[in-house]
């Protein structure tokens, strides 16, 4: 193989990012220099459809004018708390959410939906389903974007998550090979480890991944950056050739595309280093490489690789194998099929009456939701970045100030992780008030939120408790307050959640997860 074939086929092995809205001049070098044939996009990439739609075309002159073969364009549209879109009406719920309806036909309509609108802009690849079982209600990074914490129904509605996309015209990737539920800690952050039996993996994280991959619908498996050491007491899952060959190609009989995870998380820069993980990667038999970030990095990990192919540190068959695979699968991509205008506005009208089943109640009584009253107190915190798989901070978006455009009375934002005077002044100032609706985000990792919840439930008024993210903040709820789990922070969340308070329209979601008693 000469140079020129090798600096081709190891750019057919990476898929990298940029920031902005158009591909910038050192991501237009990085193409043309490595022949880079892959891209990841995220919601700072994108401001409308109609841009992303541009921007997609533009990927794709360049790279396949540069490569000569088309480009993945790669995203994260799980749904719900992981949507890149600009639109939120085009965003579909998450996983957990999903779940909630109780029916996983609406997980094939929802993968179905997200796949034509991706497909119609120009993305061909969704980094999703989440296969990961949420069994640690602790877990700081899955949580809602979890099916679950049952093996079974994780497996029934991922694979109707993989027919849907794939009947929407995308390729799908099944992540966190073998299973990033039972994690306390955030592999973007750290390196987790997960110490269970191996026998005990096959039986909670590694079974939904089997049963999809029986099926032979799914194109790719992304793998995780975790230590299980009962497979592998040396490295993670990305590097570890017991894990990725071994347990997934061959004891599994995966045979797809074998993906990373984003190489910059802490997890693997701060362990092992990014540049040489990349090589240790592709030698542990992962075939596509996510640097989603940051170009010279970008650069200085396809430099690493290419050494060490040189000098024989990675098989010379084995880039071109994974070259070969990459390029065969594009060559299956269907092209970009505009929708109409009247599909798209049914497709909105479809994802807005999934989103309203997935609102589940909690300690609801047969009578609905407590009347607020003529005063009503909203609070709660705004969003925010719960892990570095979030997107950007939109401060334009307040559950306290929603509510109260649409119910009146007082809506007040309060910090991430209230302290003591927080708490009080907040109270004080809800003394009042002739009925209480307070929010969390992740309250059961900002305790601060749950115990303001509290302070207020102890004022004795009517009172309702909405979830905007994890459910588990529930569980801290004295029994008097209603409690409603929403499993996103989105502006097409709230508007649900207003016009269901405004209907007392009782919610029909079910929990997919088991809620535990949070003592504060």
């Amino acid at each position: 193989m000469n140079s020129t074939g090798l600096t081709e086929y190891i750019g057919q092995m990476f898929a990298c990012g940029f920031p902005g809205t158009e591909m910038p001049e050192d991501f237009i070098a990085l193409v043309k220099k490595y022949k880079v044939g892959n891209v990841i996009l995220f919601k700072h990439n994108i401001k409308s459809l109609a841009q992303l739609k541009a921007l997609c075309a533009d990927i794709q002159a360049l790279i396949t004018a540069e490569t000569g073969h088309s480009a993945f364009i790669t995203i994260d549209q799980e749904g719900g708390a992981v949507s890149r879109l600009a639109e939120d009406y085009y965003n579909v719920p998450g996983a957990m959410a999903l779940a909630a309806t109780g029916d996983e036909r609406n997980a094939y309509t929802a993968g179905k939906i997200t796949g034509e609108i991706l497909r119609a802009h120009g993305v061909n690849f969704d980094l999703a389903p989440v296969l990961d079982v949420n069994s640690n209600p602790k877990n700081p990074v899955i949580g809602v974007r979890s099916y679950g914490d049952n093996p079974a129904l994780v497996d029934r509605y991922g694979i109707q998550m993989i027919r849907g996309l794939t009947a929407g015209g995308v390729l799908s990737a099944a992540k966190h090979f073998p299973g990033h539920g039972d994690t306390s800690v955030d592999s973007h952050l750290t390196l987790p480890t997960v110490r269970k039996s191996k026998a005990e993996l096959e039986q909670t994280e590694i079974a939904p991944f089997a049963a999809a991959i029986k099926t032979g619908l799914l194109p790719a498996v992304t793998i995780s950056h975790i230590l299980f050491p009962a497979i592998d007491e040396q490295f993670p899952a990305t590097i570890s050739k017991k894990i990725v060959t071994g347990l997934l190609k061959e004891e599994l009989g995966f045979n797809g595309l074998v993906i990373s995870d984003c190489m910059e998380m802490k997890a693997m820069q701060t362990f092992f280093g990014t540049e040489e993980s990349a090589a240790a990667a592709i030698n542990a038999g992962i075939e596509l490489i996510f640097i989603s970030h940051t170009i010279p990095t970008a650069c200085a990990a396809i430099e690493t690789v290419t050494r060490a192919c040189a000098e024989n540190r990675i098989p010379l068959a084995t880039v071109e194998q994974a070259a070969r695979k990459i390029i065969a699968l594009k060559k299956q991509l269907t092209p970009a099929q505009l929708l109409p205008e009247e599909t798209m506005s049914e497709y909105r009208k479809v994802i807005a009456g999934l989103r309203r089943k997935t609102l589940t109640g909690y300690h609801l009584p047969e009578s609905g939701f407590p009347n607020l009253g003529g005063k009503p107190f909203f609070t709660g915190p705004q969003p925010f970045i719960v892990t570095n798989v979030s997107n950007d901070v939109d401060n334009s978006i307040s559950f306290a100030h929603s509510m109260q455009t649409a119910f009146g009375g007082t809506g007040i934002d309060t910090s991430i992780d209230p302290g003591e005077a927080e708490i009080a002044q907040i109270v004080a100032q809800a003394e009042s008030a002739t009925g209480i609706a307070a929010a969390s985000y992740n309250g059961h990792v900002k305790q601060g939120q749950l115990k303001l919840i509290q302070a207020l439930a102890r004022l004795h008024k009517p009172m309702i408790a909405v979830a905007l993210r994890n459910p588990y903040d529930l569980g801290s709820l004295p029994a008097h307050v209603c409690g409603l789990a929403a499993y996103e922070y989105s502006n097409a969340v709230l508007s649900c959640i207003a016009d269901m308070l405004k209907t007392n329209e009782k919610p029909t979601g079910k929990f997919s997860v088991a809620i535990p008693q949070i003592a504060l």
